[in-house]
C-alpha cells in the first residue's frame, strides 16, 4: 500500500535572504530600506552571522553562494566577503 508522505530530498538549497546578500556584499548589518519593520524578521539574521558564534556559518554561506554572487557582480571593488574570506586563507 503506497504512503501519502512526501519524500524529503537531501541538500535542498534555501534561497538566500536579501539581508544575507547585503551582508556578504557590504559587510554591514544595516537595514536595506527605511525602517527595521519594513524588512520583517530577516533583519536579525545578519547580526547572528557576524557574531563570533555565527562566523563559520557566514563562511559556509559565502562558499555556497560565491560563484553566483561573483558572476552577477559588476562593481569595481570586490564584495566584502570575497576580501574577508579569500584573503584569510592566505
Amino acid at each position: 500500500m503506497p504512503t501519502n508522505r512526501k519524500r524529503r530530498t537531501r541538500g535542498q538549497k534555501h534561497p538566500m535572504l536579501k539581508s544575507e546578500l547585503h551582508l556578504l556584499l557590504t559587510g554591514q548589518c544595516t537595514p536595506l530600506k527605511g525602517d527595521w519593520r519594513d524588512i520583517g524578521e530577516s533583519w536579525l539574521r545578519p547580526f547572528i552571522l557576524v557574531s563570533p558564534a555565527g562566523r563559520d556559518e557566514l563562511r559556509r554561506l559565502w562558499e555556497n553562494n560565491k560563484f553566483e554572487i561573483m558572476s552577477a557582480w559588476t562593481g569595481i571593488k570586490l564584495p566584502w566577503a570575497a576580501k574577508e574570506f579569500n584573503h584569510a586563507n592566505k
